[in-house]
């Protein structure tokens, strides 16, 4: 792993004090970037991993901006919510989900409109690859 120039080093180049390099550093670590290790200094992390995704929200200053922020949010949020809910669901759940949706439907539709959930759960867990869940 290659390693960035010392703290003085990097405070002397951008004239700002040592305590504003550690506060980068922290910052770096805390995304996964560097990696300090006691008595040798901090190194750049190299991977090909997936970055995390940015949004710099002083750059958005048009009205319009914001909109596509939270738009951007709410796609993100629905994608790992459906994610979660195919891939983690239990037997129960989902018949909570079929008696919600027989509350909202008539007597006659409700054997209809559940078997149209069933479907539809059952093909978007196929579409996505199970993957163990960890406990932290």
């Amino acid at each position: 792993m290659p390693r960035p120039p010392t703290e003085a080093v990097l405070a002397q180049e951008f004239g700002v004090s040592r305590t504003v390099i550690r506060e980068a550093v922290s910052r770096l670590k805390n995304e996964g970037m560097v990696e300090p290790r006691q008595g040798s200094g901090v190194f750049i992390v190299e991977r090909a991993g997936i970055r995390p995704l940015r949004i710099d929200y002083a750059q958005a200053v048009e009205p319009g901006a914001v909109v596509h922020i939270l738009a951007l949010r709410r796609a993100i949020e629905a994608e790992v919510a459906s994610e979660e809910a195919t891939t983690r669901r239990t037997d129960e759940q989902m018949a909570a989900i079929d008696a919600a949706i027989c509350s909202r439907v008539s007597n006659r539709r409700c054997a209809r409109a559940r078997t149209a959930s069933r479907k539809t759960w059952r093909s978007i867990a196929k579409l996505r690859p199970r993957r163990a869940i960890r406990s932290s």
